[in-house]
């Protein structure tokens, strides 16, 4: 047998069936003549044998017979088993190597043992996430990671149910479900849901529910993913030249949203290409999870091509249902803070890094329209936060920015901030 198995295969992992591991190489190297029907013949003798003993072993000698649904749950569970020791090996001829010549019982002892590492490397996963969970009203999302995954625990049994999962898994990931099962579709799922997670943690729990509640009033009661509007929320502000980490999209952003999709896949493609690169480098997404996302841009061009068609384009990037609440700023023409408050408010503004709680700062300590003008001058608020700011403004001092920007003969850099910030709430 030795010798009929070459060092490069005419087939490798990628063509097995990794649930069915065992049984799909040796199908696969008999029509490659790489074993024997006879080989397969032994092969499956010895694994009678294991299923025999494995039988009396959960049985507890309750009975000589044993029903035939269990018997074949036994015998699927004995051959994933083995398959997890196979495929630790990446070279398929070596995997195909050590079934064939190695005692069935060694292999399925050393399966047992990967299935053990991957069971208390899905439960730090699981302890991961809840100790770092975004904060959603969405009743799904921890009870699958809490009380799921726990359930899954509860009834896993690698020696006589090594493949089977026994939990829904409710909470959908954006990637599609896994295929695999027992503890493989465990980790497979909870790595999704951490990177998804990771994401949303971004976001500011405000905003994720007021997206949310954009996408279905619903949502704290439905099983439906919340990384999705999320993420097209801030490659949706990639696209319009905005900073991602804003999150919000406003009606003129998704306007322009549509003028730039299409029902062309492939452009709409290389558009969420480009917003991913641009997204990944500003959030400094680290390398082992970008390939996640990366790999969810052909199902979502398809997506946009077809609500571009429907023209629902704007179910898929949401403008929030409810802004959040906030206290209105109002402006004056005088009431100019003191020198000595101005300095401080401008040390704070300098040395914060939270855009939210610098504009909450400026909103405690601005009464006056000269001093919006200093801050924008002294380049103490970037475009965002001047958009954020202005967006909290009453109406009346709104309609005094709008009358001060009109009035200018010559638009310098704050006026100019203030014209995209009014345009930006659609006040101009």
């Amino acid at each position: 047998m030795a010798n009929k198995v070459e060092k490069v295969l005419p087939f490798g992992n990628d063509d097995l069936d990794r649930n069915a591991y065992v049984i799909s190489l040796l199908q696969k190297a008999n029509v490659y003549g790489l074993v024997s029907d006879v080989e397969i013949r032994i092969f499956k003798q010895h694994l009678y044998l294991m299923l025999g003993c494995q039988s009396d072993r959960y049985m507890e000698g309750r009975s000589s017979s044993i029903p035939k649904d269990t018997a074949q749950q036994l015998l699927e569970s004995i051959l994933y088993v083995i398959g997890m020791a196979l495929q630790q090996k990446k070279d398929v001829s070596v995997a195909l190597q050590k079934l064939m010549t190695s005692d069935l019982s060694a292999l399925y002892e050393q399966g047992l043992t990967v299935i053990r590492k991957k069971m208390n490397l899905v439960r730090t996963i699981q302890k991961s996430i809840l100790n770092n969970l975004a904060v959603t009203e969405n009743g799904y999302y921890q009870s699958t990671i809490e009380a799921g995954i726990n359930a899954f625990f509860d009834l896993y049994s690698p020696q006589y149910g090594a493949h089977l999962i026994h939990i829904t898994a409710d909470y959908p990931t954006m990637a599609p479900r896994p295929s695999s099962a027992g503890i493989q579709f465990m980790e497979e799922y909870l790595k999704a849901v951490q990177i998804e997670n990771e994401f949303m943690k971004r976001a500011d729990p405000s905003d994720l529910h007021h997206i949310m509640l954009a996408v279905d009033e619903r949502y704290a009661t439905v099983p439906l993913n919340l990384c999705q509007p999320v993420l097209l929320s801030a490659l949706g502000r990639v696209l319009c030249e905005k900073d991602p980490k804003g999150f919000i999209l406003c009606e003129v952003d998704v306007r322009r949203l549509e003028t730039m999709f299409s029902t062309d896949t492939e452009n709409n493609t290389q558009l969420l290409n480009q917003a991913m690169d641009r997204l990944i480098s500003a959030f400094h997404i680290r390398t082992k999870e970008s390939p996640y996302f990366k790999a969810l841009i052909p199902s979502l061009a398809k997506q946009i091509s077809q609500a571009a068609e429907d023209h629902t384009l704007h179910r898929m990037f949401v403008v929030p249902a409810k802004e959040p609440e906030h206290v209105s700023v109002t402006l004056s023409y005088g009431n100019r803070m003191s020198d000595e408050k101005y300095s401080e408010l401008s040390h704070f503004l300098k040395w914060c890094e939270d855009p939210k709680e610098k504009v909450e700062k400026v909103k405690e300590n601005l009464k006056c329209l000269s001093d919006l003008l200093d801050l924008l001058d002294d380049e103490l608020l970037d475009q965002d936060e001047c958009n954020s700011l202005i967006a909290q403004m009453d109406a009346s001092a709104k309609q005094m920015l709008s009358s001060y920007v009109s009035q200018k003969e010559f638009m310098d850099d704050p006026a100019c901030m203030i014209a995209s910030a009014l345009f930006e709430c659609e006040f101009m």
